[in-house]
């Protein structure tokens, strides 16, 4: 689950941090809604617009099948039933989709992004991007949420693990929501640790959030529990990578 120190910041485009509409500081859990970044002053955002956006997102009411067009026979077809606007700025928004994969364990979900404008007509497309971050176990996809403080656009911060014979962990993806397109800034960020579940004596668990550095240069991850440290990740041009390398717990 998205850890509450991580949750602390959604998106407000006239705030540097503010707590996702409709939530307490824990963000909802996979299977309930994302958390949903509040509109900017003077944008009413309302469930019929993002039916609206929906629609003109991915060209048909949900919900929606999507599958790669060069996808193996064993890749997953995801079904995408809901999605929810970020605002941009001015009258730009991003719609991010959660997609459902397939019932097994082994099952991975996922998130689309879709870059629209709203029109005095309705909202126009500008930019797709399905499947961009997958991840997850029993079809669920990553949850998510979106932070100002990390990156000079929007980011997406998602968080996907699962639980595999008695141990449970759990990784961040960064997506910055740039005005051109999203770009993956930096994956698989070890987050959570717990191995309670495997053994009876000597279980040990780790938890990681994320913590702002340097806007647009760099940011930190902050380690806590039984075993401590701090990672550091610094933009290598298009991409966040690690400058700092402690022993931490994982699967």
């Amino acid at each position: 689950m998205i850890r509450t120190t991580l949750a602390a910041c959604a998106l407000a485009l006239l705030a540097a941090c503010q707590q996702p509409a409709g939530t307490t500081e824990q963000p909802a859990a996979a299977s309930e809604a994302p958390a949903t970044a509040p509109a900017p002053a003077g944008i009413a955002m309302t469930s019929a617009d993002e039916g609206a956006a929906f629609q003109a997102a991915w060209g048909s009411a949900p919900p929606v099948t999507w599958r790669a067009p060069d996808a193996k026979p064993d890749d997953e077809t995801m079904t995408y039933s809901k999605g929810t606007l970020v605002p941009l700025g001015g009258d730009r928004f991003a719609l991010v989709s959660e997609g459902q994969g397939g019932e097994g364990h082994v099952s991975a979900g996922a998130l689309a992004v879709h870059y629209l404008t709203r029109t005095p007509a309705g909202f126009t497309r500008t930019g797709a991007w399905p499947n961009i971050i997958s991840g997850g176990t029993f079809g669920s996809p990553p949850q998510w949420l979106i932070r100002t403080d990390l990156t000079p656009a929007p980011a997406l911060v998602t968080e996907a693990g699962g639980t595999w014979q008695g141990y449970s962990c759990s990784w961040s993806d960064v997506v910055e929501l740039t005005p051109r397109q999203p770009i993956v800034r930096t994956e698989g960020i070890p987050v959570g640790y717990d191995d309670s579940g495997a053994k009876e004596q000597g279980a040990a668990d780790m938890e990681g959030t994320l913590s702002p550095d340097i806007k647009g240069q760099s940011f930190s991850v902050r380690y806590s529990g039984d075993r401590t440290g701090v990672v550091r990740y610094a933009l290598r041009g298009q991409r966040y990578e690690a400058t700092t390398k402690p022993d931490l717990l994982t699967c």
